[in-house]
């Protein structure tokens, strides 16, 4: 996902999605590759139990 397009989807601040991409950038949890985003394999059991305890439909 584009960084537009996840500012857009969380309905957000900006700056606040800027940042916060920044810092999980940093640490490893996303990567970024030709201006698009995407999780680190290694959190995708941790992001799908965070989704889904926060009433999102994941499967």
């Amino acid at each position: 996902m584009s960084l537009p397009h996840l500012i857009t989807t969380l309905e957000t601040n900006a700056s606040i999605v800027k940042n916060r991409t920044q810092y999980l950038l940093q640490n490893g949890v996303i990567s970024k590759e030709q201006n698009l985003l995407s999780v680190n394999p290694a959190y995708y059991h941790q992001l799908k139990n965070t989704l889904s305890n926060n009433n999102f439909l994941v499967d």
